[in-house]
This record gives structure tokens, C-alpha cells and sequence, in this order.
């Protein structure tokens, strides 16, 4: 992937898990990986796996296809 693609990514999730009252704690925690890799996330500087997609998806409550849509 590249970087503009994971800062929009990354975007979106922060985004949701604002949304839903999380800290960046609570989501790690619930996704089982260190807070500074959920940072990395967030702030593009990190690509995740499909499965960790699908993982962050699955607790933000989030439908991978809407954040296809979100992407433009």
C-alpha cells in the first residue's frame, strides 16, 4: 500500500474510534497489539494487514465496504 492510502485509512478509523468513545488504549487493547502500532495506524506511518483491517473493522463496527466508499 502506499502512504497517502494508509493516512486516509488511518483517518477513518481514528475517526470511528472517536465516533464510538474509545481511546487509542481501549481499541489496542480489544485488537491484542501495543498502542503505538494502533498510533501508527492511525497516523499512516504504518501499514496493517488485511486481517488486522478486518480485525479493526470488526470492533469499530465498521463495514469494510463503507470504508471503501470513504475513500472516494
Amino acid at each position: 500500500m502506499n502512504k497517502e492510502f494508509d493516512k486516509k485509512v488511518g483517518q477513518i478509523i481514528k475517526d470511528r474510534r472517536i465516533e464510538r468513545r474509545m481511546t487509542q488504549s481501549q481499541l489496542a487493547d480489544a485488537l491484542g497489539i501495543q498502542q503505538s502500532t494502533l498510533s501508527c495506524y492511525e497516523l499512516g506511518l504504518r501499514g496493517m494487514t488485511i486481517d488486522m483491517f478486518f480485525d479493526v473493522c470488526r470492533v469499530l463496527r465498521l463495514k469494510p465496504n463503507d470504508v471503501q466508499k470513504m475513500l472516494g
